[in-house]
Formats: C-alpha cells, structure tokens, sequence
C-alpha cells in the first residue's frame, strides 16, 4: 500500500504549504478468487463424472461393454412348392425325464429250462418276431422223441386190432364165433385209435415246447432291462 500526498492552495501560515494524505489504493489479486471457485467446480464435475462410470459401468462384463455387431443380412432364399402329403415327423428329443409308453409287454418263459444265449440289448428296438432268448431245448427233444417211440408202438397194436376186427367180422357173419367177443373187438378198435391220437398230442406238446424255448419278441418296440443272465434256471 502507498500512501501518496496531495498539496492545496488554501491559505496556510506564511512561508508553509498544507499537505493532505489521500486514500490508500490498494492492487487488486488478478483474478485469483475467480480461478480457485473455477479449480473446484471442475475438480467437482470430474469427481462425479468418476462415479458415475463406476456405477453404470465399470460392474459390467467386459464382453457386454462392447456394442453388439449385427450380422449382415444374407441374400434371399427361393422358395419352392411341394405336395403335401401324410408322414410321421422324424423329431428327437434327447433329455431326461419319464417316458410313458403306449402299451407294455412283459415277456415271460412258458416252460422251464436253462437260460443259454440273450439275442438283445437294453434300449434296442426290434420287430414283432426277432430272436430274443434261447432255452436248452434238448429235455423236451428227448421227450418227443419217446412218444414219437410210443407212438409207433400204439399205431402196430391199433393195426393188428383191426385187422382181427376184420376177422372176426367175418366169422361173425357165418355165425362162427360169439356175437361178444366180435363187439370186444370193436371196442378194443376204438381204445387202441384214442391211444394213437393221445401219443400224437403228447409229440405236439414236446415240439411246442421245443418251439418256447425260442424266445421272440410278441411285438414291435424297444426292449427295457434285461432280468435274468444267461445260465440261470428259469
């Protein structure tokens, strides 16, 4: 601050001259109040500018901060016409769940006999009549084979029966036997004929059951899971 001194005309004592002090001037700081408000408010602006990306942006995944690239559309397809016509839609769809099929079959031996051979897998799928298991049939082969024997034992003794049936039908005729023993012989005819038709079931019975012991599948699906290895007795 300088103090400076003005001099007046007003008359003083003689010989003297009156010096008045002015008001002190005082310089004023260029501008420095205006550029420290300015410092602040920006020191401000970039303090919330910085929070501001931390909260929208800098949480985010890399991959999501990029702007997705659409991908150019293609040329156009032709279309073409068809006739329409009935089929079975081929879809697959592999996932877990429960299936609930439309019909279930439990296939289960009609004699009993050693498991020897599985003709399947688990989850195959197989037509009406594909092998599926096999059952020693030899016990039952034998047993055909016997009546087979029975039966022709059976069909030698029918044969002789008739035969004297047709004797003694004659000897009937000239009265030369017993009206008895020729009704006998009739009736022995007949015992002998149901003996031959019985052998005759019994060797159908042994070839049906050689014909169980193949196992086929009784319809068209996907065989389930598998109960018995083979070599057990069932």
């Amino acid at each position: 601050m300088d103090e400076r001194t003005r001099t007046t005309d007003e008359p003083t004592a003689p010989g003297l001259r009156r010096t008045i002090p002015t008001a002190p001037i005082v310089k004023s700081e260029p501008r420095r109040g205006k550029l420290v408000v300015g410092l602040i408010v920006l020191i401000g602006l970039a303090a919330g500018g910085y929070w501001v990306y931390r909260s929208q942006y800098a949480t985010q995944p890399a991959n999501t901060a990029q702007p997705q690239r659409t991908a150019p559309q293609g040329a156009p397809q032709s279309v073409g016409a068809a006739t329409v016509g009935q089929g079975d839609i081929r879809v697959i769809v592999n996932a877990l769940g429960t299936v609930t099929p439309l019909a279930t079959v439990t296939v289960q031996t009609q004699i009993n006999g050693q498991f020897l051979e599985v003709g399947f897998t688990e989850g195959q799928m197989v037509k009406k009549g594909d092998f599926l298991a096999q059952i020693d049939p030899r016990p039952y082969q034998l047993l055909q084979a016997q009546y087979e024997g029975q039966l022709a034992h059976d069909q030698g003794v029918l044969a002789q029966s008739q035969i004297d049936l047709a004797r003694y039908q004659k000897l009937a005729e000239q009265n030369s036997i017993a009206r008895q023993q020729y009704e006998d012989q009739v009736y022995i005819v007949q015992q002998n004929q149901g003996t031959v038709k019985l052998d005759q079931a019994q060797i159908d019975q042994q070839k049906l059951n050689v014909i169980y012991c193949r196992i086929v599948s009784p319809v068209t699906g996907r065989i389930g899971l598998r109960l018995v290895d083979p070599g057990n007795y069932i």
